[in-house]
C-alpha cells in the first residue's frame, strides 16, 4: 500500500465497471487495500492463464464472493484465487489455481546469515 494514490483513478483505467464499482463501495480509507486485493488477485490469474501483465484487465472480471473471497466473473470461471493473508501489513498477494483439489501450502523460509 501506497500513501498518496488515488485507487479509484487507476481502477477506473484498468478494472470492469462492476470492480470499480466495489471498490468505491468500501470507505474511502479502505479504498487503496480494496484495490490491492483486487489488482493482485487479477494480477495471479493472468499470469496462471499465461497472459502475463499484457491482459485487458477489464477482460479479466473477478467479483468478491460471499465470505470475501474473489472469483472470476466469465473468462477463467474454473479457476478459484487463493489470497494469501498472512501478509505483513501493507502486502496484499494471490495465487490462482486451475485445480481445485489442489493443496496450496505457504510456508515461511527464513535464509541464513
Amino acid at each position: 500500500l501506497r500513501r498518496g494514490r488515488d485507487p479509484l483513478r487507476v481502477a477506473d483505467r484498468y478494472f470492469s465497471p462492476a470492480e470499480v464499482e466495489a471498490v468505491r463501495a468500501v470507505p474511502a480509507a479502505d479504498r487503496p487495500r480494496a484495490f490491492l486485493r483486487y489488482w493482485t488477485a487479477k494480477e495471479a490469474l493472468a499470469k496462471g492463464l499465461g497472459l502475463g501483465l499484457q491482459a485487458p484487465s477489464g477482460e479479466l472480471e473477478l467479483a468478491q464472493q460471499p465470505g470475501g473471497m474473489m472469483a472470476p466473473v466469465r473468462s477463467a470461471r474454473d479457476w478459484r484465487i487463493v489470497e494469501l493473508t498472512d501478509l505483513p501489513y501493507g502486502y496484499c498477494g494471490a495465487l490462482a489455481v486451475d485445480d481445485n483439489g489442489a493443496r496450496i501450502v505457504i510456508r515461511d523460509w527464513h535464509s541464513s546469515p
